[in-house]
């Protein structure tokens, strides 16, 4: 009979501890914007990385456990536009507007 330990999870070399998930959760989620302003999100794929090891479905259901207790509720941020586009966007208004004021 195996013996289950109620702070890990997996089985065989995927073994990681519930410690280990909610501590790679919180380095993540401390880590500062990106060059772009982008603020990492804290995810089973991220946590996975952090960690190098472990499956998908086991660190979900610890990282859910994590997400619950700290209050995780991510923000989706707002992304500026490329200059490029911006700059056509702003073209096409005025021939927009411009069309619509001759007829």
């Amino acid at each position: 009979m195996a013996v289950t330990h109620p702070d890990r999870i997996g089985s065989g070399a995927g073994i990681v501890a519930r410690k280990d998930v909610w501590a790679a959760a919180d380095r993540i989620r401390a880590r500062a914007r990106d060059a772009d302003g982008a603020k990492p999100r804290v995810s089973v794929r991220t946590v996975r990385k952090a960690l190098g090891k472990g499956s998908f479905g086991d660190i979900a259901r610890e990282l859910a456990e994590w997400k619950a207790r700290v209050g995780y509720r991510p923000l989706i941020e707002q992304a500026e536009l490329p200059e490029a586009l911006q700059g056509q966007l702003a073209a096409f208004g005025t021939a927009f507007l411009e069309h619509v004021r001759i007829e």
